[in-house]
């Protein structure tokens, strides 16, 4: 089994929020992270502005994307896109969510 690098695994956390906010135990389910290596992760991306924090209506602490993290999204959907019609291949079924963009 292969492990992922950094990069993969910060994509894998802000294409887990696409559809939506998600508590810290709904990101570790949907990433197949731990405690500590998801909370180190939502850190850098909420210093990086590509996650926000907030609380839900129980005060817990939700998280979603920010209008950089989709863009980044975005991008690297499209870049995804291009290296599939480069190389003749399909892209990985959790790479083909639509994101729209936030205006």
């Amino acid at each position: 089994m292969n492990r992922r690098s950094r990069f993969e695994i910060y994509m894998d956390i802000m294409m887990a929020l696409t559809d939506g906010p998600k508590n810290p135990t709904r990101l570790m389910y949907t990433t197949n992270l731990s405690w500590a290596p998801l909370q180190e992760c939502l850190k850098t991306l909420i210093t990086q502005q590509m996650v926000t924090e907030s609380e839900n209506n129980s005060s817990r602490k939700v998280y979603s994307l920010t209008q950089k993290g989709i863009a980044i999204i975005n991008r690297y959907k499209e870049f995804t896109r291009e290296l599939t019609e480069l190389s003749g291949t399909e892209a990985p079924a959790s790479q083909e969510k639509n994101v729209a963009l936030l205006h």
